[in-house]
Order: structure tokens, then sequence, then C-alpha cells
């Protein structure tokens, strides 16, 4: 967009093709796992920073009591958001993967023609999901 911030899509540099198909493997198993409700899959897609924030959450929190990263996921989650996290999945296209280090951003378009950009971290050579959701850049 004319003036706007690019500082996603000019963050590191472009990943090559093997990357890419890693990073873009992640998402898609992240967000298929998201959309059939399969929270242990899901959170294995997502980064350590993240699902040790949830249960650092859940430990501070009497209503989660100590409660696992999938438990946590299927208490936040409203159900009636199922249709659209299908949708997402299904019509998740992946462009890009701009990486610098061990983090990256996959930039992909969603459900509307919506352009997403989503973090992602680099762990042990496997690419996970640092977010539970894209930052739309359009």
């Amino acid at each position: 967009v004319k003036g706007g911030d690019h500082s996603i899509q000019e963050f590191g540099g472009e990943a090559d093709a093997s990357e890419l198909d890693k990073a873009a493997t992640a998402l898609h198993n992240f967000l298929d796992a998201r959309a059939e409700g399969n929270w242990a899959a899901t959170c294995t897609y997502m980064s350590k920073a993240v699902v040790e924030s949830f249960e650092k959450l859940a430990a501070q929190s009497k209503q989660l009591g100590g409660a696992s990263c999938a438990a946590i996921l299927g208490k936040l989650t409203n159900p009636a958001a199922r249709q659209s996290m299908k949708a997402e999945a299904d019509k998740a296209n992946v462009r890009s993967l701009r990486t610098e280090g061990e983090q990256a951003f996959v930039i992909y378009t969603g459900t509307g023609g919506t352009i997403l950009a989503m973090p992602m971290a680099n762990e042990d050579g496997d690419w996970k999901v640092a977010s539970l959701a894209g930052t739309p850049l359009n």
C-alpha cells in the first residue's frame, strides 16, 4: 500500500523454496488442526514461547488451574468461530516467507483476498507458528 507500513514485507530476506515449503506446511497444519478443534495438534505447531505463555497464564489463573496448552485453547476458543477458522484453513495460500535468523513471517492470502502475515519461529530446524492468528496487511 502506497505510504503504508511495509516493515513485514521488507523484514529480513526472502527464504528459499525449501524453507518456504517447510513454513507453509507448518502454517497449513496449524490452521487445519485449529479448524478441526484438535487443540493438542494445534499446540504442536505453535512455538515454545507461545505455548509457555499459555501455560504461565494458566498457572496464574484459578479458572484454568494450570491447564495444558490444548485445554486452554479449548476453553478460549468460541465454538461459533469454527466456521471462519475452517474457511481460513481452506483459503490460505502462502505467498512468501521473510526470514531473519530464527524469526520469520509467512505472508499469505486468506478469506476475502485479505493478505495476512503470521509470525514464525525456527526451532531446531522446524518452523512453528508464533501467534494464534495472522495480522492483516491490507
